[in-house]
């Protein structure tokens, strides 16, 4: 499975626009939970080879990546990702941009 189709599948299987960045993990369901966490696996498979980012991903489409595997931490209610690997709390972004 290519990153393009698991990012068509991200969105039309689990992001449903109830599932959005702003859900508290208490209110997903047991499914949607399960489904979650498969799908950051298998993102964050997609996205690194060991510590680091595959060779074969444009900086553009390992962005994305990230985009999506956060918008699904975020709804599980756990640290994003950057592209490091690092952990980041969710509103690190927010403060970087305001402080620009």
């Amino acid at each position: 499975m290519s990153i393009g189709q698991s990012r068509e599948k991200t969105s039309t299987i689990y992001l449903h626009p109830s599932v959005g960045t702003s859900v508290d993990p208490n209110n997903l369901t047991r499914r949607q939970r399960v489904g979650a966490v498969a799908k950051v696996r298998c993102l964050e498979h997609q996205l690194f080879d060991g510590d680091r980012v595959r060779r074969s991903l444009s900086r553009h489409t390992a962005e994305c990546v990230v985009a999506q595997i956060n918008e699904l931490r975020r709804a599980l209610g756990w640290l994003e990702i950057d592209l490091e690997g690092h952990w980041r709390w969710p509103h690190d972004r927010e403060q970087i941009t305001a402080g620009r």
